[in-house]
């Protein structure tokens, strides 16, 4: 069964119907928006008057201070370079300690920034008049910024007592500026913040019933205008009174092509989504019989039900002026249900995202695209992905350079995330990665690859050791990274070097977690002996000192020429070691003082341990 839905869009019935409504609407807003602005203008000019008469006061502040004859509060005026303005005679109304707390309120003000929120908020006010929630939001504000500067003075130490007398007869003999963006000491409920400075209660917290009203208002506010929005908007028909014998103007359509268990000719299709084929469906008024109509401004709302993915192609094909050769084994039942018109290029990206979903695919090749099954195999691709959004569904084939790791550790990374239709390689000589796959996935690779792609830690790292021979722990160290998979698969080589001169071990090269795993295997080679460091005295019960020391002395070179290593830094390291090793007699103890580094340090030991024992 087929369906067809046209809206014709008369502009001049839309005209008639609510042409007028808006530019009323639009008047009233400008109206109101000057009325708000003017007002506040005018008393922002009677502060700016005050100020321009006062004079300079003596007092020490953060800001300059000036004093008026005008009887307003003290205020903080301005914010790109606020002044505060004191009445005249205020010193002598107050006491030092009231005029003290009053200039630790106005100092809050002025460190806070409250002007400056507060005229944002004015501007929001001239702009948003028509709302309710701005003006209440106002006065909250005004109370707000009041009792936080009244808990800082309270919390700096000042009397409540005294603080709270000192606003009572501010408020008493100076009047309160009127200006939203002036702060000052009043501006707020006095009653209500007289009694909470008194009570230390300043922090309020909502109830209950004070939040659900909240979140209700807050609600009602998304939601009223949303409402009104959708049950007031207009829908166009065709016009009352036109003759059945006229035929609409194409261009003017939106159409809503519905399909439900259809099977209908390739003609047949592009006739029921809008697309005249015959000439004189082409035909307007005063023009050719043969001149189309632009395609790419209309609009189009697709929904198929239980559609050949076939039927679905023509009316894309049609809708786009795209030319398509579908493969005989390319079949499925396709459902889209659509609410809104999409234009012609969206449809197309909607067409590719069914393509995918039953695991076909569109092979552009020249002016045809060709749509074909087997998503198993290696699919040609476009080889200019800058010429493609990123969230499309096309074929492309990207060439991405890796600076910093290298391109063919990422391959086993990254092979995860490529469907079997798609392709990643890696070219070592550049340090490239070749990468096939839609344009969205490929997109989304590239981002992972540059979060990986960061610059490693390339300075030299010394580990001073203080227990273990420098070479002997570089022999070590190397021994256990020769078997390292990391260096075998393209990684940074990392480079261990003894120095011997300073007794530490230089690091150089790979990664983070290598070098962090080197330093911990050589903080656990650094460990002193058991019994000592390299001095120490062995006490002889059974033989003589003296007649001993040359023996322990040969037994000592020995070790050091039988541990020699091939390599040259170590055969140094290791000769070195051979050098320092010294052994001393003491007759009067019958000891030996015995100095040389921990590795022949336990040999030796374990030597006269077995030379030691009473004679037969």
């Amino acid at each position: 069964m087929l369906g067809v839905e046209v809206q014709t869009l008369p502009v001049a019935h839309a005209a008639d119907s609510g042409g007028l409504v808006l530019p009323a609407l639009g008047a009233l807003w400008l109206l109101g928006t000057i009325t708000v602005a003017a007002r506040s203008l005018a008393r922002w000019m009677r502060i700016r008057q005050a100020l321009h008469e006062s004079a300079h006061a003596s007092l020490s502040f953060v800001i300059p201070v000036r004093s008026s004859a005008a009887q307003l509060e003290p205020a903080v005026v301005g914010f790109l370079r606020p002044v505060l303005l004191l009445p005249k005679g205020i010193e002598e109304r107050l006491t030092p300690e009231q005029v003290s707390a009053v200039l630790a309120h106005e100092r809050c003000h002025v460190a806070w920034r409250d002007n400056l929120a507060a005229a944002l908020h004015m501007l929001v006010e001239a702009l948003f008049w028509f709302h309710p929630l701005i003006w209440w939001l106002g006065a909250r504000l005004v109370d707000e910024r009041e009792r936080a500067c009244d808990e800082r003075v309270l919390a700096d130490g000042h009397p409540p007592e005294s603080y709270a007398e000192g606003i009572l007869r501010v408020c008493e003999h100076y009047l309160q500026s009127s200006l939203s963006c002036v702060a000052g000491v009043g501006g707020a409920h006095l009653r209500q913040r007289i009694e909470a400075i008194m009570n230390n209660r300043l922090i309020e917290t909502l109830s209950g019933i004070q939040k659900l009203v909240i979140g209700v208002a807050a609600s009602a506010t998304i939601a009223v205008p949303l409402a009104v929005g959708v049950l007031t908007s207009p829908h166009a028909y065709a016009q009352a009174g036109a003759s059945s014998t006229e035929k609409p103007n194409l261009l003017t359509q939106l159409w809503a092509p519905t399909f439900k268990d259809t099977d209908i000719s390739p003609i047949a299709v592009p006739l029921a989504v809008g697309v005249p084929t015959s000439p004189h469906a082409y035909a307007q008024a005063g023009a050719s019989s043969t001149e189309k109509p632009n395609f790419s401004t209309r609009l189009w709302t697709p929904n198929f039900k239980d559609a050949d993915i076939t039927t679905i192609a023509e009316a894309v094909s049609a809708a786009t002026g795209k030319n398509f050769i579908i493969d005989p084994r390319v079949r499925a039942k396709v459902t889209i249900l659509s609410s809104t018109p999409i234009s012609p290029a969206a449809f197309y990206q909607l067409f590719l995202s069914v393509l995918e979903a039953h695991d076909f695919t569109a092979e552009p090749a020249g002016d045809v695209i060709k749509i074909v099954p087997d998503p198993n195999r290696q699919l040609p691709a476009i080889d200019r992905p800058d010429q493609m959004s990123s969230t499309s569904d096309e074929l492309v084939t990207e060439v991405v350079n890796v600076k910093n790791v290298s391109a063919a550790q990422l391959v086993p990374i990254l092979r995860p995330m490529v469907p079997p239709y798609g392709s990643l390689a890696a070219y070592p000589a550049a340090n490239m990665l070749i990468i096939s796959d839609r344009a969205s996935n490929v997109n989304r690779l590239i981002q992972i690859i540059g979060r990986i792609d960061q610059v490693g830690d390339q300075d030299v790292e010394i580990i001073p050791l203080q227990n273990a021979s420098a070479g002997e722990a570089v022999r070590v160290l190397n021994s256990l990274l020769a078997g390292d998979a990391a260096a075998a698969q393209g990684g940074t080589p990392v480079n261990i070097v003894p120095d011997e001169v300073s007794n530490s071990v230089r690091i150089s090269g790979g990664d983070a977690s290598q070098r962090l795993r080197l330093r911990a295997l050589a903080m656990q080679l650094d460990t002193p002996l058991e019994s000592g460091g390299e001095t120490q005295i062995r006490y002889l019960r059974y033989v003589d000192a003296e007649k001993i020391a040359p023996t322990v002395k040969e037994a000592m070179t020995g070790i050091g020429r039988a541990s020699t290593d091939a390599s040259g830094q170590v055969a140094a390291a290791q000769s070195a070691d051979e050098n320092s090793a010294m052994v001393w007699a003491d007759r009067s103890t019958n000891a030996l003082i015995i100095r040389a580094p921990p590795r022949i340090m336990r040999a030796v030991m374990s030597i006269i341990d077995k030379l030691d024992i009473a004679s037969q």
